[in-house]
């Protein structure tokens, strides 16, 4: 009889079952965990708690170590890669914003804009964060296309890009739009409608009588440091 088609043994047969449906209920904490942004440590108070009122929650082994690994290494992967994947399908653009850490140092985050072959949604996703090591429109440039490349994704299918209002990236002639329209003529850019707005507020404050912005100034300081307006 052929290897492939002998009889799994039964005790065999049942301790992968059990093994895959732990592993399934694992999959969905750590889901719930990425989705709802909990701290990693969460889990070492999380799982006595299940062991007590779940099933299979007692072979379950959570611990923020293994929590950060999977959610960085596995999912975050996984889900990267399925959405550049479906980037070679379609059309997209992209919203690109600079973030910086506790240790001051700037990563470029960029989420995906396209619409689902299958469903024809349109639909908006995290596509990848990158730290910055040259902050320059010609260093940005360089480190989207990079991302790009290395994820699988054609450069050629970008149709648009927003991006927050400074000049490395609006300049007309240096800025990074302007240097992806040098081989992408069709690329339509996009400053951030939100500073956009607020440039012209605060343009228009201007023309407020002094004692009417002094106070407006001071009641967003007031609200901003009230107790009920941090909960």
């Amino acid at each position: 009889m052929d290897g492939s088609q002998m009889p799994l043994n039964p005790l065999f047969e049942s301790s992968l079952e059990k093994w895959r449906a732990v592993s399934l209920y694992e999959m969905r904490l750590l889901a719930w965990f990425a989705a709802d942004n909990l701290p990693f440590k969460k889990a070492d108070s999380l799982t006595p708690v299940l062991k007590m009122s779940a099933p299979y929650s007692s072979q379950v082994r959570l611990k923020r170590t293994k929590v950060k690994r999977v959610i960085y290494d596995r999912m975050c992967s996984h889900e990267c890669q399925t959405l550049a994947d479906l980037l070679t399908r379609a059309h997209y653009s992209f919203i690109v914003d600079e973030t910086t850490d506790k240790s001051l140092a700037k990563a470029l985050v960029m989420i995906a804009k396209y619409k689902h072959h299958a469903t024809l949604l349109v639909k908006e996703e995290f596509l990848g964060l990158v730290e910055v090591t040259d902050a320059s429109s010609e260093g940005q440039k360089k480190l989207i296309q990079t991302y790009l490349k290395d994820s699988g994704v054609p450069v050629s299918s970008l149709i648009g890009i927003a991006y927050y209002n400074v000049y490395v990236n609006t300049g007309v002639h240096g800025g990074v739009g302007a240097l992806f329209q040098e081989f992408l003529p069709q690329i339509f850019m996009l400053g951030c409608t939100s500073h956009s707005l607020a440039l012209c507020a605060s343009y228009a404050t201007k023309f407020l009588p002094g004692g009417l912005e002094l106070f407006l100034k001071d009641l967003i300081n007031y609200v901003a440091g009230s107790p009920k307006g941090i909960a």
